[in-house]
C-alpha cells in the first residue's frame, strides 16, 4: 500500500510513491484471498469490488503515484499491461504558485505526465519496455485493490499481556511494569507473536467482511445456479443472483514476507501478508420454497459442522508441532532460526497507553452515529443509527436506536461500523483557526450586550 508525497521544483510539482508504514511500530500489510461455500475450493482474490460500494470512493478519486493501472495503447508492445504509477509530475496550481511566493504569470500549463513501471510477467515479448512515461490518461485504466493494514508494537502487546496474566490493577505496580519492559529485549516478551496477529487479523477480517453485506463472487459452482441443468454440475461459472454474506472464518496465512530487511534494522519492519478466508454466502430468494432450494445446506447447518471438523485437525496439527518443539528442547536441539529476522527495537511505551487494560479494537462511545447490520436478517445491508448505552461486558455490547425509533438490544462489534467510515477509517476534522475566532468574537459581542 502506497501513498505520495509532492516535491516542488521551478513550477512544477512531482508526487513521488511512498510506503504507507506505522510509526514505531511493525507493519502487516494484509492481501486477501477468499473461497465461498458456492465456489467448492476455487480461491479468488479480494479486490474490494466484490462488495458493493466498498471502492466507490477509491474509484473517483483520480490516478496518483503509486496506484496499479492498466496501461492501454494498441500499437504498443506493452498495451494491457499491468504497471505501478512511480511518479506524478504535474505544474503548480495557483494556491502553490501563492503559497511559494511565486508569480503566478510564470504558471506553466501542461497535462500530468505518469512516469509507470510495468509489472513483471511470465510472458514477456522482446520489444516490450519495463517502463515509460504517459501523458494521455485516458491510456491508463485505474485498477482498485483493497489491502488491510496493521499496526503492532510487540512491546506493548508483551506488556498487555502481563499485567492480564498476573491480574495488575494497581496504577503504580503497571508503571513500573511498564518501566521494566521498556527495556526488554525482543527475545525476552515471552510472547506467541504467531497467535496474537492471528487474532488481530481475525478482528480486521470481520470488518472488512461485515455480515449482511451485499458480496458478489468471482465464480459459482454450476450446481448453484439458477440454470444449472445447462452446465457440468462442477464448472465454475459468473454468479447469477444476489449474495449476502452470513459469516466469514479465517482459513490460513500462507506467506509473510520482510519487504524491508536490507533497511530494518534502522526502519520499523514492513511485512507482506497473504490471508485466505472462507465466506459463507446466503443467496436472497424471491419465496420460501425458493429459499429452502438455495440456502438448505446453510439451515441445516453443513458448512459449520465441516469447519468444526476442519478446525479439529488443526488442533491436532498444532498439538503435534507443539510436541515436537518441547522434544527439541528437551534434547537440546537448536529451533530452526527466522529466515526473515529484523533487529529494530519497538518503541518505548507511554504512561497513556497502560491506563486501561482493553485490547486494541474497534471501541464507540454513547451517542455515535453508526451502521448497524442484522444479525438475523431481520434487514438487508447496514441501516443508520445512533449508540444509546453501551454496556461494558467482554466483549463490550451496545444498545442502539434506529432511525425508525426501534432499538436494538446487545449489539456486537462485529455488527456496527462508525457512519464515516468507508471500510478504510475515517477523521473528524478540527474547526478552522478562522472558524474558532470567529465563534469566540461572536460570543463576546452577546456578553457586552447582557451588560
Amino acid at each position: 500500500m502506497t501513498n505520495s508525497s509532492g516535491s516542488v521544483k521551478g513550477f512544477t510539482k512531482r508526487q513521488e510513491a511512498k510506503n504507507i508504514s506505522c510509526k514505531n511500530a511493525t507493519t502487516y500489510e494484509i492481501n486477501w484471498k477468499y473461497k465461498t461455500n458456492l465456489s467448492n475450493e476455487e480461491v479468488s482474490i479480494f479486490t474490494g469490488k466484490q462488495i458493493e460500494g466498498f471502492n466507490a470512493k477509491k474509484q473517483k478519486k483520480p490516478i496518483v503515484a503509486g496506484d496499479i493501472v492498466r496501461f492501454n495503447r494498441q500499437d504498443h508492445a506493452n498495451n494491457r499491461l499491468k504497471a505501478t504509477v512511480k511518479s506524478v509530475l504535474k505544474p503548480l496550481s495557483a494556491a502553490d504558485m501563492a503559497e511559494q511566493g511565486k508569480d503566478i504569470r510564470g504558471l506553466a500549463k501542461f497535462p500530468p505526465v505518469y512516469t509507470l513501471e510495468f509489472l513483471k510477467t511470465p510472458y514477456s515479448k522482446p520489444d516490450q519496455v519495463t517502463g515509460l512515461k504517459t501523458s494521455n490518461v485516458e491510456e491508463l485504466q485505474k485498477i482498485v485493490n483493497f489491502k488491510s493494514i496493521i499496526c503492532v508494537n510487540w512491546r506493548k502487546e508483551a506488556l498487555m499481556k502481563h499485567l492480564k496474566d498476573m491480574n495488575i490493577k494497581e496504577g503504580s505496580k503497571r508503571s513500573k511494569a511498564r518501566i521494566d519492559f521498556n527495556v526488554k529485549k525482543q527475545e525476552e516478551y515471552n510472547i506467541v507473536k504467531d497467535t496474537i496477529l492471528v487474532n488481530k487479523i481475525q478482528r480486521e477480517m470481520k470488518r472488512v467482511f461485515m455480515r449482511n453485506k451485499k458480496f458478489t463472487p468471482d465464480v459459482i459452482s454450476a450446481w448453484e445456479s439458477d440454470s444449472y441443468q445447462e452446465y457440468n454440475k462442477d464448472e465454475l461459472i459468473a454468479p447469477d443472483g444476489t449474495y449476502y454474506i452470513m459469516s466469514v472464518a479465517f482459513v490460513d496465512l500462507k506467506k509473510k514476507i520482510l519487504t524491508n530487511q536490507e533497511v530494518c534494522d534502522k526502519n520499523p519492519p514492513y511485512y507482506k501478508l497473504w490471508v485466505t478466508v472462507k465466506v459463507t454466502l446466503r443467496k436472497e430468494a424471491k419465496d420460501i420454497g425458493s429459499d429452502i432450494l438455495f440456502n438448505g445446506k446453510l439451515f441445516l447447518g453443513c458448512d459449520e459442522k465441516k469447519q468444526t471438523v476442519l478446525n479439529i485437525l488443526n488442533e491436532i496439527k498444532n498439538d503435534a508441532q507443539n510436541g515436537l518443539i518441547k522434544i527439541q528442547e528437551a534434547a537440546n536441539i537448536p529451533k530452526q532460526q527466522e529466515k526473515e529476522r529484523c533487529e529494530y527495537p519497538d518503541a518505548p511505551i507511554g504512561e497513556e497507553e497502560i491506563q486501561e487494560d482493553i485490547d486494541v479494537t474497534q471501541g464507540f462511545i454513547k451517542n455515535q452515529k453508526v451502521m448497524v447490520a442484522s444479525k438475523d436478517f431481520k434487514w438487508e445491508g447496514m441501516v443508520p443509527g445512533k449508540i444509546k448505552t453501551v454496556k461494558k461486558t467482554d466483549p463490550p455490547t451496545y444498545d442502539i436506536m434506529l432511525e425508525s425509533n426501534i432499538i436494538v438490544k446487545n449489539v456486537e462489534n462485529n455488527y456496527i461500523r462508525p457512519i464515516e467510515d468507508d471500510m478504510m477509517g475515517g477523521k473528524k476534522k478540527r474547526k478552522t483557526k478562522k472558524r474558532r475566532r470567529n465563534k469566540r468574537k461572536k460570543t463576546k459581542k452577546r456578553r457586552r450586550r447582557r451588560r
